[in-house]
């Protein structure tokens, strides 16, 4: 009897053990996203000069090449990087980059005649919440831009606007008419973030109104910008059209009220930044009416 549990032991052992090898294999490794080119026989300006697919391709998983599409190949018209992107059944992401290169028997242009311009600076603010960033190719009749991000392309325009939550590493590729492209690209990341509204809060003298009574509406006020953080500057407007400006030794400045409602204020950092944050305060009243 010992025997015999020992036997059945042992073969459950062995099944255990080739269940959690079988586990393994569902994990994507960077060789399942490797990427294999095919020239054409010919190499010719946008006329499929290239077929890429996945050399190794796994049906268990979900792939997405930098163009959109989720076939196992793909074929090429251009030049310039592609990306290969590989999901397995547990949410593990490998990503392959590849070069199909410039046609060499109608190519010949210089790469650093490519460039970037930064038309908005280096701030994110409220009042400018993207940046606009144009590709030139001075020396070329360029018709064809593409822009890439995080392994994907984004753009086929010339001119791209950036949002402070997409910063990082873009890359730009531009093509002659006769199908050559140059390459360059810029990292997005060392900028000042002034897109943080402020913060802001309302108190009152008193919440609930006698019926000849009144209380004073305080705007507390503190700024999260950057710019703005040696005045702490900002103008308000209530929801009555009273408006004004101030700082923070006035800050404090009160809005005198008679009258119960919803009473609110819409605060504005200074023109540098156009952040702004809106709050409401509701005053009661304790009044009795007799309309008898």
């Amino acid at each position: 009897m010992k025997k015999s549990l020992i036997a059945l032991f042992t073969i459950i052992s062995l099944y255990a053990c080739e269940s959690d090898d079988n586990n393994t294999t569902n994990s994507i490794t960077q060789n399942d996203v490797e990427i294999a080119e095919t020239k054409a026989d010919e190499c010719s300006k946008h006329e499929s000069i290239a077929t890429l697919s996945i050399a190794n391709y796994n049906p268990d998983f979900k792939y997405k090449w930098s163009t959109g599409e989720t076939n196992q190949s793909i074929t090429v018209d251009y030049p310039g990087l592609y990306f290969l992107h590989g999901t397995d059944t547990n949410g593990n992401t490998r990503t392959q980059q590849y070069e199909v290169a410039n046609c060499e028997n109608i190519c010949d242009i210089n790469y650093w005649s490519l460039g970037v311009i930064n038309h908005s600076g280096y701030s994110f603010s409220c009042y400018d919440p993207e940046h606009i960033f144009e590709g030139y190719f001075s020396g070329h009749d360029s018709t064809t831009y593409r822009w890439i991000h995080e392994g994907m392309i984004i753009s086929n325009d010339k001119i791209i606007k950036v949002k402070a939550e997409d910063m990082g590493l873009y890359y730009i590729e531009a093509y002659t008419k006769q199908g050559c492209y140059a390459r360059d690209s810029i990292t997005i990341d060392d900028v000042q973030m002034d897109t943080i509204p402020p913060t802001v809060s309302i108190s009152a003298s008193k919440s609930s109104l006698n019926c000849s009574d009144s209380t004073n509406l305080i705007i507390n006020y503190t700024t999260n910008s950057i710019q703005e953080a040696a005045t702490n500057y900002f103008t308000y407007k209530w929801s009555n059209g009273d408006s004004g400006t101030a700082t923070s030794s006035t800050s404090k400045k009160p809005f005198k009220v008679s009258t119960p409602g919803t009473y609110t204020v819409t605060v504005f950092d200074s023109q540098k930044t156009g952040c702004s944050s809106t709050k409401e305060i509701t005053i009661t009243s304790t009044c009795i009416y007799d309309y008898d």
